[in-house]
This record gives structure tokens, C-alpha cells and sequence, in this order.
């Protein structure tokens, strides 16, 4: 049975560090979260907001930084972060209330709602291949001239999927995993067309509105004076400057939703617990279609924290000057799950590891960052490393390059014409940089082959193919 949430419920927040259930966490937690962030902060690696919840209830609340630099407006609980690609899963969400409507269906084609959409493989890519990244669209934000001219420009949806129409398909539909920003724009075209509504109107309407959330999260579009919007800013050095301009009309349904963070731990809450979609479609947003664990807008994925196995469900985001992450981790036996919300409002690379650290506090264990100051590590075997090894060739350019070397137990990347940099290991598939703000996860296949890696720097992912 679909279960709503009343408009206007109330959700209990009290002020930024303030426990609630200390009885939920262990005795620690919130000094210890609490140290987390300022030594991020201190690091100019956190520059925002976290909220941590047990259920319904909020059990910690943090906050660092400024929402406006210029003006030193501090970031509050009610700020408004631009959430980058953690709106995809509101757009699968959307898409999945037309499912159950009726007006919409899983196996249907691309053609079915869009008959004037001149794309290779129309007739093929079917919604499922969409929500989960199984298209084979190349993604419009890797394409060689997305900075430079189409992040800049306004555009209409029907215009932009024409440039993405223009080039040939990855892949055949189905067949792999490629993150694909170019199919969550499409599902919002698509959304448009069977509702006959802007996208953000539908998504306002069926989704947010019903759940209560109409006021703390939408859509940002750049020309309307949003309350206490933060801005966005991205590190230089020991300093920060405004992010580089990027037309709202851009990410659209794959990543232009701004939020507070209490919003996003009610909306988690009530998206798992059906308060949103029936419990099918929930199964069908958290169930892996590919062995990364990516859904519907939702990767879902096994963890042991603490010696007790867990089942973590969320997704990142990065935009222009804004980094996110928002996930959801339950233990087999536990009545309630934690979520953990983590915004910033500058282009910090480590929004995973910040939410990785506190879900390890949760279950009593200690981060790196606490001992050291420095990112948590791991030890990754000699025989996986030399299986990263090789060529990686920039999807939207191929003559940008990046080699992977291998030195013993370092791993190495060189991008075209730059010098080696070591890359460190926060899992055995993910790499970050500590030379400059940036990330390389590897696409480990079942077979065990490693078909490209996709690098995050400064909000963009690029993909790059294996030579």
C-alpha cells in the first residue's frame, strides 16, 4: 500500500552540535563527529552542513564555514545547497510515481514518449535503461566543449538532447553501466511530456508537495532569488573563489535541485519507508542492476561497520561549487536506520570520505582523520593495482589521456602533458589525489576486467576508456 507523509509535517531540530537520542549512537559520537568536522574544516575540506538521523529524529547536527563568503553569512540548518546529481534520485523518483500511475512503463522506449527524439537507439533505450545508466548516451557533461560553451549557455531541454543526439551511442542499450548525466536530462524531457508540466512543477507537485517538502527543496533556477540560497565557491590553494558559472538550464533533471540538509534526511526516511512510492518501487530504486550497486537514482551497496554488517543505500553530487552526499545505513537487525547528510558549498573532493567517517562513528569505530588528521587509507593488493595499470583515454576527447602506473605498493596517474601524481586508495576501486582536489574510480567488471575509469574534479565526472 503507497503510504504518504501529511503536508507539513513537523520534523524536531534542535540547534547545530546538539545531540537528541544519545542513547542511539555510541557515548562519544557527537564529540567525536563533532571533531571530524573541524579538523575537515581546518583542512579546507568542509565548508558546510552535516545532519545525522536515527529515524525520524535527529541524533547530531554540525555546521562549518559560510553559506556567503563575502559577506561571512554563516552556513545554517536551513541553508539552501545546490545538490548536484543526489537529484536524480528525485527524478527516478518522478518517473516511478508515473509508473505507478500508470502513464508511464519500465519497458517502454525513449520513442514511446518521445517520438521526435532524433537519438540513435530511440526505439531501444528503454526507461529502465535510463534510471539505471544502462543506455549507452554519452554523457553531454564529458563532451569536449561542456566547460568551455554548453554549461554557460540557456538552453531549452529539446535543444540540448539534440547536441546529445548528435553523437552515437557507447554502447548497446543494456548490454553495460556507463554513467550517463545525458539520460537523467532525458527523463525529465520525458516526464514533461507525459505530464505536460515543467519538470520542476511535476516534481513539485507529485512528489515534493505530498511528501511536505515543497518549501526545502527545488529547483534553482539561476534568475529566481531563492532564501537563503548559499553560493557556490571552489578552492584555490589556501583560498576559495566563486565557482565558474553554470546555466541552471544545464544539469536540469539530472542534478539542479537545491536543498537543506534536514529536508534530504526526511525525504530519505520517508522515500525508504514508502511514504513516497509503493514498497515495489522502492525495491526497484534500491535493487543493483549493475555490480557497482547502482539502481534507480540510488546506489545500494554491502559495508561491515563496526563487525556488523550493513547495507548503505545513497548517492553524491557535485555541481559548480557545491558537493554533496546523502546515504542511508541500516544493520540487518536494527529497528531504525541512520541517514547521513552531508553539504558543502565548495568543490571539496572528500564529501564521500566525510560521510564514510561518520557512518564509521556510528558503529564505534575510530576514522583515520581522528589519529592522523590525514584521509583514511587503506591497503589495496599488489594484483589489483597492476590491474588498474594502463592507458585510460578521455571519452569526449581521446587524445587527453591519463596513464596508470604501478611502483611496488603506489599506484601513479599521468594526465597528458602533466608529471606523475600518486593516488591513494579510500576503497579498492576509488583513488583521491592529494596535490590537487580530485578523485579516479576504477569500473571493476564481474570478469574482473576494468573497462574505463571516471575521474571527479571540480563537479564534473569524465569517463575514460581503457586503450
Amino acid at each position: 500500500m503507497l503510504r504518504r507523509l501529511l503536508a507539513g509535517g513537523l520534523l524536531l531540530v534542535l540547534g547545530a552540535g546538539v545531540p537528541l537520542d544519545t542513547a542511539a549512537q555510541p557515548a562519544d559520537f557527537h564529540a567525536r563527529a563533532d571533531s571530524l568536522l573541524s579538523a575537515y574544516h581546518g583542512d579546507r575540506l568542509f565548508n558546510g552542513v552535516v545532519v545525522v538521523g536515527k529515524g525520524d529524529s535527529v541524533v547530531f547536527s554540525g555546521t562549518r564555514g559560510d553559506a556567503v563568503m563575502e559577506w561571512d553569512v554563516p552556513n545554517t540548518l536551513d541553508t539552501r545547497f545546490h545538490i548536484g546529481s543526489v537529484t536524480k534520485q528525485f527524478t527516478a523518483a518522478l518517473i516511478l510515481w508515473l509508473v505507478e500511475d500508470g502513464q508511464v512503463a519500465l519497458d517502454s522506449t525513449v520513442s514511446t514518449y518521445l517520438p521526435d527524439y532524433p537519438g540513435p537507439g530511440a526505439d531501444r533505450i528503454t526507461i529502465h535503461h535510463l534510471l539505471s545508466h544502462r543506455s549507452g548516451l554519452p554523457s553531454y557533461t564529458s563532451f569536449p566543449d561542456y566547460q568551455p560553451r554548453i554549461m554557460r549557455l540557456t538552453w531549452e531541454p529539446d535543444s540540448l538532447l539534440a547536441t546529445v543526439a548528435e553523437r552515437d551511442l557507447d554502447f548497446e542499450p543494456g548490454s553495460q553501466f556507463t554513467y550517463s548525466n545525458s539520460g537523467y536530462f532525458l527523463l525529465g524531457r520525458i516526464a514533461e511530456a507525459v505530464t505536460g508540466q515543467a519538470y520542476d512543477e511535476a516534481l513539485q507537485e507529485r512528489v515534493l508537495a505530498p511528501a511536505g517538502l515543497a518549501d526545502a527543496i527545488g529547483y534553482a533556477h539561476h534568475h529566481r532569488v531563492i532564501d537563503r540560497e548559499a553560493a557556490g565557491y571552489r578552492r584555490t590553494g589556501d583560498d576559495y573563489e566563486r565557482a565558474e558559472l553554470l546555466d541552471s538550464s544545464v544539469p536540469y533533471s539530472a542534478g539542479m535541485l537545491y536543498a537543506t540538509p534536514t529536508a534530504l534526511h526526511r525525504w530519505s526516511q520517508a522515500l525508504l519507508n514508502g511514504e513516497v512510492l509503493p514498497d515495489a518501487l522502492v525495491d526497484a530504486m534500491t535493487t543493483p542492476h549493475s555490480n557497482n550497486g547502482y539502481g534507480h537514482g540510488i546506489v545500494t551497496r554491502p559495508d561491515t561497520l563496526g563487525g556488523t554488517p550493513v547495507t548503505t543505500i545513497g548517492h553524491d553530487g557535485g555541481v559548480n561549487g557545491f558537493t554533496s552526499s546523502v546515504s542511508t545505513v541500516r544493520a540487518d537487525d536494527a529497528a531504525a536506520a541512520y541517514t547521513v547528510v552531508v553539504l558543502d558549498n565548495t568543490s571539496s573532493p572528500r564529501m564521500s570520505r566525510i560521510a564514510a567517517d561518520l557512518r564509521q562513528l556510528l558503529y564505534g569505530e575510530r576514522p583515520e582523520k581522528l589519529s592522523t588528521g590525514s584521509q583514511k587509507t587503506i591497503d589495496v593488493p599488489v594484483e589489483t593495482l597492476e590491474d588498474y595499470t594502463g592507458v585510460y583515454a578521455a571519452r569526449p576527447q581521446p587524445n587527453f589521456k591519463i596513464t596508470v602506473t604501478r611502483q611496488e605498493e603506489k599506484l601513479f596517474t599521468q594526465a597528458t602533458g602533466q608529471q606523475p601524481f600518486r593516488v591513494y586508495p579510500e576503497s579498492t576501486t576509488r583513488f583521491f589525489l592529494k596535490v590537487v582536489d580530485a578523485e579516479v574510480e576504477f569500473q571493476v567488471e564481474d570478469d574482473g576486467s576494468v573497462p574505463f575509469l571516471t575521474l571527479y574534479q571540480n563537479g564534473r565526472e569524465i569517463v575514460f576508456d581503457r586503450e
